[in-house]
């Protein structure tokens, strides 16, 4: 058999470190064995609508903890901008 190499790409576009690499292999071999865990569990106490319901509730999960999360995720939102009044003039000095 031959021998094939992959490289994963970060989201960013760039080429992830070794490190990277291995922490994301790590995440793919705990999920890909936790997913089907998960649904056997599920279906040792209801039926297969006991899996859509999970997917829902897990779902319904994921929605309401990504509202909560800020968009920059930590950083202090900015202040809004008050519309400038018609008496207001922003003047430009030419030199």
């Amino acid at each position: 058999m031959g021998q094939f190499s992959v490289t994963i790409y970060g989201h960013t576009g760039s080429v992830l470190s070794d490190n990277q690499q291995a922490v994301y292999s790590s995440y793919r071999d705990v999920s890909g064995i936790l997913t089907p865990g998960a649904a056997w569990l599920i279906l040792l106490a209801a039926p297969i609508s006991g899996i859509f319901a999970a997917a829902g509730v897990a779902s319904l999960l994921a929605w309401g903890i990504a509202g909560r999360l800020h968009p920059r995720l930590g950083e202090n939102r900015m202040k809004p901008v008050k519309p400038l009044q018609i008496e207001q003039r922003i003047l430009f000095h030419e030199t």
